[in-house]
């Protein structure tokens, strides 16, 4: 009975023990093997992606986008569907750039923007025209088609721009409508 009892108990704990790995539970979490292969050639499609980090005055830049792809055959480019880009100025202002489409250059820290693209300031002026290039290091940005803008002094339409510094610089025949500032006596 000394040596039976300590026996009997130590089978029944085994058995307790190992009863669970001899049950199928279909409640468990398991994880079979895929038939899927992934190939290089299958596009890969990020959602919401967010880029961050700075221009050559060390001043802080964003890129948002609803989706991204590589570009194919070139490693160093991301197709982007709907970004928007932000960064500070020189002087500290702030700048949302938003588009249709564009092309991330990684490497040049270089952002294309195209289609509808609209250039925000938080000084309270607006640009709208279908083409811009922003170069982060360089800190300048460009687009050489015709625009559209409105800002606290008036309205502007010209057939190109230049950012750099803070700066905006119009080019080609540019018109500009000044609206007179009203004061109250």
């Amino acid at each position: 009975m000394r040596i039976l009892l300590p026996i009997i108990a130590i089978t029944i704990i085994a058995a307790i023990i190992t009863w669970p790995k001899f049950q199928d539970n279909p409640k468990k979490f398991r994880m079979g093997n895929s038939n899927n292969l992934v190939t290089d050639n299958v596009a890969q499609d990020i959602l919401n992606p967010h880029y961050t980090g700075f221009d050559k005055n060390k001043k802080p830049f964003s890129i948002t986008a609803k989706s991204a792809s590589p570009k194919e055959g070139v490693p160093d480019q991301v197709s982007l569907y709907n970004p928007t880009a932000d960064f500070l100025t020189i002087e500290g202002g702030w700048v949302a750039i938003s588009s249709d489409e564009g092309i991330y250059y990684v490497g040049e820290k270089k952002l294309e923007l195209k289609g509808i693209v609209n250039v925000f300031h938080d000084g309270g002026h607006q640009i709208t025209t279908s083409g811009v290039k922003i170069d982060f290091n360089k800190s300048t940005a460009f687009g050489t088609q015709n625009l559209e803008g409105q800002g606290p002094l008036g309205n502007i339409a010209s057939k190109g721009f230049f950012i750099e510094g803070g700066k905006y610089f119009f080019t080609g025949p540019a018109s500009v409508s000044i609206t007179p500032i009203s004061t109250k006596k």
